[in-house]
C-alpha cells in the first residue's frame, strides 16, 4: 500500500446524517480488531461450530432474523 493509500485507511467512512442504525453498527464491528479476530475463527472453518457461532453472535449483538439455511440438492 503507499504512502497516499495508508493515511486514510484508518478513518471510518462518512455516514449520511440519515444512515440507518445497521450501517453505523457495521462501520464499529468492521475496525473493531476484537470482532474481526472472532470473526476470522469462525469464518475460516469448513464446518462451524453453532454453538460457538452463538455465542460469538451474543458476545457482539449479532441477530441473523431470517437466516438463509443450505440448500439441498
Amino acid at each position: 500500500m503507499s504512502h497516499a493509500d495508508t493515511w486514510r485507511a484508518g478513518e471510518p467512512a462518512r455516514l449520511p446524517d440519515k444512515a440507518d442504525i445497521g450501517v453505523a453498527a457495521f462501520e464499529f464491528l468492521r475496525r473493531n480488531p476484537a470482532y474481526a479476530h472472532d470473526f476470522e475463527q469462525i469464518a475460516g472453518r469448513k464446518n462451524p461450530d453453532r454453538k460457538e457461532e452463538a455465542v460469538t453472535a451474543q458476545r457482539w449483538g449479532l441477530r441473523f432474523p431470517s437466516r438463509s439455511r443450505a440448500s439441498r440438492a
